[in-house]
């Protein structure tokens, strides 16, 4: 009786949020205040369970990759495609999809989770599944060192019920093993590309640090060219159409095709699974491309210093401009000094056009450090846009968080088209 009367506040509540602004997490906070069992209540109906996908970098685009091929096998999946990783943005995900009468008409949820609130949702719902991509070193300010997120992710862990999916290349992944009631399965890629996709200690250290990658891997990565992916599935070796860039995304989608397998088990095809990679294209923000006045837009979500190497080092567009946007409001981090660690002299030969944000002088102030040259330093994102889009040149943004969400929402302006609610 209670659920329903909570979905009903849930979903007035919602409405209001929509009307005033595109959305918010300030409905599942509500919900979430008074009822601590909503998320367990409405989750049990699920026939298949919940499969959490945690990790520094990658959850949104792994997310978008493991629903596409549970929906290729025809199941209907619950996801938070807006990228709401948190319990009560979860919460206000569900609460605009669950019926009046608090029917959850799904066969599963696959929900990508901040990596300190995954604990959080793991003591209120137990996971069926969990894939942990990815640990380093991220928004000193929320989750301190990356060994105190590494042990507080063991919680998490430890409440797996079914199924275990972690990344063979990252060591600090690899000792959650240790906290599991059940056997972890593996993905990874082989050694002739291991240069290309650093873990947290490999970025930090001048040396090798030779990392001994021993557990056999259900899923590796083979091979990464733009618009191809080759990898070995249980000894057979694939090839796929690939729409999203970058040799991490890559590996994303290895750890996708992981867990989707780990969760239909023998009902696994492979023709519907190949089809259906070959179809995904980049989640909002990461690496996607928007066409407005004749000028190519690619906007990049960088948030850590592993990111935005990543994100540098695909960037193979001479011509295009680059503009850097970064903020510091909550979601972005407050304290704006990892980039510091990230090396900017990759953009030496082609410069930065420029650079907005919040935290605008601040960036600029770090790319003059490496002696990257600069055209404009504009903090207004808006006026920034339309400065860029005036030169009719490509154009890559790289932005924090919540500045890629005001770049998209300037953009949709810009050519009508309806803002994704966050």
């Amino acid at each position: 009786m209670w659920t329903r009367f909570w979905v009903v506040l849930g979903k007035f509540v919602s409405s209001i949020v929509r009307l005033r602004s595109t959305g918010s997490a300030f409905p599942g906070r509500i919900v979430e205040l008074f009822d601590r069992n909503f998320l367990k209540n409405i989750l049990a109906q699920l026939p298949l369970g919940v499969a959490i996908i945690t990790g520094t970098n990658g959850k949104t685009t792994t997310t978008k990759i493991v629903t596409a091929l549970l929906e290729a096998h025809d199941l209907k999946v619950f996801t938070n495609p807006s990228g709401s990783n948190m319990t009560r943005g979860i919460i206000s995900s569900l609460l605009r999809r669950v019926q009046w009468n608090g029917k959850l008409d799904y066969d599963m949820a696959v929900l990508e989770l901040d990596e300190a609130y995954s604990i959080q949702f793991s003591r209120q719902v137990a996971p069926d599944y969990a894939l942990v991509l990815n640990l380093f070193r991220d928004q000193l300010d929320r989750y301190g060192e990356i060994d105190s997120t590494a042990k507080k992710l063991e919680e998490m862990i430890s409440r797996v019920k079914t199924g275990l999916v972690l990344n063979r290349e990252d060591p600090y992944v690899m000792r959650l093993n240790q906290s599991a009631q059940i056997e972890a399965v593996y993905f990874g890629l082989i050694s002739r590309i291991r240069l290309l996709i650093k873990n947290d200690d490999e970025l930090y250290s001048s040396s090798d640090l030779s990392f001994e990658y021993s557990p056999y891997a259900k899923c590796d990565l083979t091979d990464y060219r733009k618009g191809e992916i080759q990898f070995n599935y249980l000894g057979e070796n694939l090839r796929s159409k690939f729409q999203l860039i970058g040799i991490h995304n890559a590996l994303n989608a290895v750890a996708g095709w992981s867990l989707a397998s780990e969760i239909l088990g023998d009902r696994f095809r492979l023709d519907l699974s190949l089809n259906a990679l070959a179809k995904i294209k980049p989640a909002f923000g990461r690496g996607e491309i928007v066409h407005i006045q004749g000028v190519e837009v690619e906007i990049m979500l960088v948030k850590n210093p592993s990111g935005f190497r990543y994100a540098l080092q695909d960037d193979q567009s001479p011509q295009a401009q680059r503009m850097i946007v970064i903020n510091d409001a909550f979601a972005d981090g407050r304290d704006v000094s990892w980039l510091w660690d990230v090396d900017f002299r990759p953009l030496i030969q082609v410069g930065v056009n420029i650079v907005s944000g919040v935290r605008a002088f601040d960036m600029a102030i770090r790319l003059l450090y490496d002696d990257v040259p600069i055209q404009r330093v504009i903090p207004e994102i808006a006026t920034a846009l339309n400065y860029a889009l005036n030169n009719r040149t490509t154009l890559r943004i790289y932005c924090t968080y919540t500045a890629m969400l005001a770049v998209r929402r300037g953009l949709a302006k810009l050519i009508k088209l309806q803002a994704i609610e966050v």
